[in-house]
């Protein structure tokens, strides 16, 4: 098991965190803070993860606050904000996860979705 105290990024070239095709648990005791990514916030695709997080903050991701593509396992995070997000602030397509974030959504573009959820098999979703 990976535990971290708390992660920081700051003004990423591309993505503040990303894990593709890894198995295994990730858990972040503090809080973790991602700042203008020019991509995603949090990017999760094709993982069988249990990841636990105390917080996690994006502010201005260039895409997506949190992106996640086909994950399995669970994903829990108990607090936080995602806000300023060029995307979809929360995006969840495929895979069977179940998902919770318990932060703060805020989304002032209007012409996207502040959360949506896509060819999801089965897997609880909790806001």
């Amino acid at each position: 098991m990976a535990r971290k105290k708390r992660i920081t990024s700051t003004g990423s070239a591309n993505t503040g965190i990303r894990l593709i095709s890894v198995a295994g648990t990730l858990s972040v005791a503090g809080a973790t803070s991602i700042t203008s990514p020019s991509n995603q916030g949090l990017y999760l695709e094709n993982s069988s993860l249990a990841i636990t997080m105390a917080s996690l903050t994006v502010t201005g991701a260039g895409a997506a606050g949190i992106n996640a593509t086909n994950q399995t396992g669970v994903v829990t995070i108990n607090g936080g904000a995602i806000s300023g997000s060029a995307g979809t602030a929360v995006n969840l397509s495929g895979g069977n996860a179940n998902f919770t974030y318990a932060g703060s959504i805020t989304n002032t573009t209007t012409t996207v979705n502040a959360v949506r959820l896509t060819g999801r098999g089965t897997g609880t979703v909790t806001f």
